[in-house]
C-alpha cells in the first residue's frame, strides 16, 4: 500500500469514526444531524472544497489534515442521505478505502 493511499485510508477512518460513532462530542450541533437525512448537492472536484461543503450542508463541524485531501479529488455527492452514508459515498473513489 503506498503512503498516499495509507494516509487517505486513516482520513476516511477518522472521518467515519467522528461522523458516527461519536456525534455528540466532536460534531455539532446535535446527534439529531446524523440519522437525518439531508439534501446534499456537492459537485465533483477537489476533496477538501468538497468536504467543507458537505460539512456545511450536513450542519456538522468536520476536522482533518488537509494535507491529507491535497491532489484528491471526489465524484461528488448528489442526494438524500444520513451524515455517515453520504460522507461515505462522498469519499467513494478516493482511494480512501
Amino acid at each position: 500500500m503506498t503512503k498516499a493511499r495509507h494516509e487517505l485510508g486513516a482520513l476516511r477512518l477518522f472521518l467515519m469514526a467522528t461522523a458516527a460513532v461519536v456525534p455528540a462530542i466532536i460534531l455539532a450541533p446535535a446527534a439529531q444531524a446524523q440519522s437525518a437525512a439531508t439534501q446534499f448537492d456537492i459537485p465533483a472536484g477537489p476533496l477538501s472544497p468538497a468536504l467543507a461543503a458537505f460539512a456545511r450542508q450536513a450542519d456538522i463541524e468536520m476536522a482533518y489534515d488537509a494535507g491529507l485531501t491535497r491532489g484528491v479529488s471526489t465524484r461528488g455527492l448528489r442526494g438524500r442521505y444520513g451524515a455517515s452514508e453520504g460522507l461515505s459515498r462522498l469519499l467513494s473513489g478516493t482511494g480512501g478505502t
